[in-house]
């Protein structure tokens, strides 16, 4: 911590008082000409350590540049100069920043906050710093507080400068979260604030035209972007330039202005020619790179559009080969920023396929939309294969003891106590939430190296080799603005269909996936079921066309879906009246690249060994009885979080079947190949004490917590105890964590297969954090389910499961017993929601 010396202050500034006054001896005077010229020489030796610093960090000395700028702060520290240190931090800070090396400009920024009676303004600004580091990094919930205690902070000192910025990096946040109301609350906030032509006002502005392009005001967002285009020219700022060029000449397309939109896509990329001919350092160059892959993009799009289809594949090639190499050198630093990263530039790989579909090269196009999926979650796995193979393992949990804290103060809100302590503690637990989350961010950072492994994309020829191996096929989605694509990959070769535009599929979906989601009226189902049937029949032939009649019965169908895809039983679908179930095993990949990833475990020597069922079910809720009260319902998704993290725990109605199912599943299995937590025993704790790479299958029956907002605060729920070590909440960060080597994993509770859409990712929630974890396959929900008919759907699965067929026959065979079975059963709602991401 970087402190005041009070010696010091008093030796410089009781001469300097004695002089204003007027009765300064000579030899006084004498000695106050040495000290100010010992401070002159201090501050020489600290501007000096200071300048060296800055040259450490071009040379990327990282060690030497933070020693000496911790001693030149230390010096202006002593000499009461606050506001040269808590500068040269900043300047040190950005330095690493545009690096970017974010564990180091964090840790200068931070320095700033320590110096004591530091003015307010410059508080500000540090926290300003931090919260455009988190921005940078894809983690708005951070961006959002630290930018918030930056506006306080500026408010108190009565600097609108430092206030402008803040709320111009809320608004841009907000933005890029998906909160375009918040953005123009802050947006307003900001113009009541000051109308000052700077590059903060034309990050507002742009900010501004974005939100009117979605809207689809193409005047007005136009004109915003010209003037942030001209302010931005009067600053000098090119990266700003480049890219709101860009967005400029993608107006120019949607007015069907095409040279226009050539011309200002050809300014663009001359600017980033420019700036590539002057980069000389590694982060210069990441830099560039960043500007080139959106000027590509452009100059490809205007191209296109003008009839030179040639120069545009050209040019999409550059745009994608640009985008690759800044996700492997730059945005591989945190998993939240890759995922940002891949969604941004997703464009380019849908168009160039479209591109490469219209010119015939039918298995190039399939190789750069396959390249476009699940880049990240593929990364993840392979990185975690290779630690495994060389015996290294899974890595240690850093910060423990903060999610102690975390788990502790969650645990003490449980219990009734006075509003003013409660304030305090939510106080408490929001803070920990924060900091906890710095640590795992750093940590994160920290082990990026590991995600920068070499992962082979899949190609046409080698899914067509891996669908003769085993006697199945890939129908593969790509959705586009204009239109969109499936491509069937058997053991004969590949086929394709284009299909109506990604609006129109996702319109048709969302109606039936409305249907099916609701239980059908026992007075109505049989009319309600022929309705069902009908718009399954039209679903298919809209997804499928001609493709349909290649699909071979009893062939085994692995889906690459897309978009809200995702969230489609396509067991549900109707061809020549039949369900898709009854004539194929499904099961769901984000991309055919992950297949290869989910065969045999690394260590399937040892499977004979392992156990056959780890099961938990039947949690408790409420801490404060022993009995659970089984009246009580939760109505929104919002008060099942809040009575998850809050004192209404009580709230969680108990599972009345799922100790049922859970015994039933276990005693299919021999005694000693078992093991089952129930009741009490069914908590968070024991899912990380055990050695969860001795099981092939792993069940969870339960209440999840679905937050497709914020997925990492999606969550399974278990036993709350007094042990204060665990709030009996599993989230995705800690599923992550967890080491595990199965076959399956089946989450036997509601919407498990849901979180946040990404384009290009596909779902990021539980169901991706098992896979990550080490699961080879996960079996998860598609909506609410009922607990009657999950209970006995879940009976049907493991007895398959225990006569040994595989993950997506046994699925298969458990859907096809409760279409049998007539009735209500029969309702696509009751038997479908149940799915298989991952091996077959």
């Amino acid at each position: 911590m970087i402190t005041r010396n009070p010696q010091t202050c008093s030796i410089l500034l009781a001469p300097i008082v004695l002089l204003l006054l007027g009765v300064v001896p000579y030899a006084q005077q004498k000695e106050h000409r040495a000290i100010r010229a010992r401070v002159a020489v201090d501050d020489t030796k600290a501007q000096e350590l200071f300048r060296s610093a800055l040259l450490d960090v071009q040379l990327r000395n990282w060690e030497p540049a933070r020693r000496r700028m911790q001693e030149a702060v230390l010096v202006w520290t002593q000499m009461s100069e606050l506001g040269k240190a808590a500068r040269a931090l900043t300047q040190l800070g950005d330095s690493y920043l545009r690096e970017p090396n974010y564990p180091a400009c964090l840790y200068f920024y931070k320095q700033v906050l320590q110096i004591r009676q530091l003015p307010r303004a410059m508080r500000a600004g540090a926290l300003i710093s931090i919260a455009r580091v988190y921005a940078e990094l894809s983690n708005t919930e951070l961006a959002i507080d630290y930018f918030n205690k930056g506006l306080e902070q500026a408010r108190i000192a009565g600097d609108r400068s430092v206030q402008l910025l803040a709320l111009s990096g809320l608004a841009d946040v907000h933005y890029r979260k998906g909160d375009n109301k918040r953005a123009l609350a802050e947006i307003s906030r900001a113009r009541e604030v000051t109308s000052q032509q700077d590059r903060t006002e034309a990050n507002l502005l742009q900010t501004s035209a974005r939100l009117h392009q979605e809207e689809g005001q193409l005047e007005p967002a136009k004109g915003a972007f010209e003037k942030a285009l001209a302010i931005y020219r009067t600053t000098g700022d090119v990266e700003a330039q480049v890219k709101v060029l860009c967005f400029i000449a993608d107006l120019h397309l949607a007015a069907s202005r095409k040279e226009e939109a050539l011309a200002r896509a050809m300014e663009a990329w001359e600017l980033t020619s420019g700036q590539s001919a002057l980069a000389v350092s590694n982060a210069d160059k990441t830099r560039v790179r960043s500007l080139a892959w959106r000027a590509w993009l452009a100059r490809a799009r205007a191209e296109r559009a003008t009839g030179k289809t040639k120069s545009a594949a050209s040019s999409f090639q550059w745009a994608f080969s640009q985008a690759e190499a800044r996700l492997y050198l730059a945005e591989i630093a945190t998993e939240n920023g890759a995922i940002a990263f891949r969604e941004e530039t997703q464009a380019i790989y849908r168009e160039y396929a479209d591109l490469l579909m219209e010119q015939a090269a039918v298995s190039r196009a399939y190789g750069i939309a396959e390249r476009a999926k699940a880049q990240s979650i593929r990364r993840l796995t392979q990185a975690r294969r290779n630690r495994l193979s060389t015996g290294q393992g899974s890595r240690a949990e850093p910060f423990h003891s903060g999610r102690q804290l975390v788990a502790r103060l969650r645990t003490q809100l449980l219990y009734d106590q006075p509003a003013i302590e409660r304030a305090i503690r939510e106080k408490e637990l929001r803070d920990a939430e924060h900091a906890l989350e710095e640590l795992r961010i750093r940590a994160e950072v920290d082990s990026s190296r590991d995600r920068l492994v070499v992962s082979t994309p899949a190609t046409a020829e080698s899914v067509q080799a891996a669908m003769s191996r085993q006697k199945a096929a890939v129908l593969e989605f790509l959705m586009g603005e204009t239109r969109s694509f499936v491509w069937l990959i058997t053991a004969d070769g590949i086929s394709f269909e284009i299909l109506p535009n990604r609006k129109e599929i996702e319109e048709a979906v969302g109606k039936y996936l409305t249907m099916l989601a609701k239980a059908p009226n026992p007075i109505r189902l049989e009319t309600e079921t022929a309705k069902t049937r009908v718009h399954s029949e039209l679903l298919f032939s809209k997804l499928f066309g001609k493709l349909g009649g290649q699909i071979i019965p009893g062939q085994k169908l692995i889906i690459v879906p897309d978009g809200l895809l995702h969230y489609l039983p396509f067991e549900t679908l109707i061809r020549q009246h039949r369900y898709l179930v009854a004539d194929h095993e499904i099961s769901y990949a984000p991309s055919a690249s992950m297949l290869g990833l989910w065969q045999e475990s690394p260590n399937q020597h040892d499977n004979l060994k392992k156990m056959e069922i780890l099961a938990f079910g039947d949690p408790s809720f409420d801490p404060r009885s022993n009995k659970t009260n089984r009246k009580k319902t939760v109505g929104k998704i919002g008060d099942l979080a809040q009575a998850m993290r809050s004192s209404r725990r009580d709230l969680l109605p108990s599972i009345p079947r799922t100790r049922d199912e859970v015994e039933y599943v276990a005693s299919l299995f021999p005694a000693d190949r078992r093991r089952v937590y129930l009741g009490k025993e069914s908590t968070e704790e024991a899912v990380k004490r055990e050695s969860l790479r001795d099981y092939k299958r792993i069940h969870f029956a339960t209440h999840s917590l679905i937050d497709e907002a914020s997925p990492a605060r999606s969550a399974v729920m278990f036993t709350l105890d007094s042990d204060e070590q665990e709030d009996g909440v599993l989230e995705v960060g800690e599923i992550s964590e967890l080491d595990i080597d199965c076959d399956l994993v089946v989450l036997s509770a509601c919407q498990t297969g849901r979180g946040k859409l990404v384009s290009g990712e596909g779902i990021v929630g539980i169901s991706r954090s098992f896979l990550g974890a080490g699961a080879r396959g996960v079996a998860v929900s598609l909506w609410d389910v009922s607990d009657v008919s999950t209970s006995r759907f879940m009976k049907t699965l493991y007895q398959h499961l225990a006569e040994g067929a595989g993950n997506a026959a046994a699925l298969r065979a458990a859907k096809l017993r409760m279409i049998a079975a007539g009735g209500a059963l029969e309702h696509p709602h009751y038997w479908a929601p149940f799915v298989l991401i991952g091996k077959p």
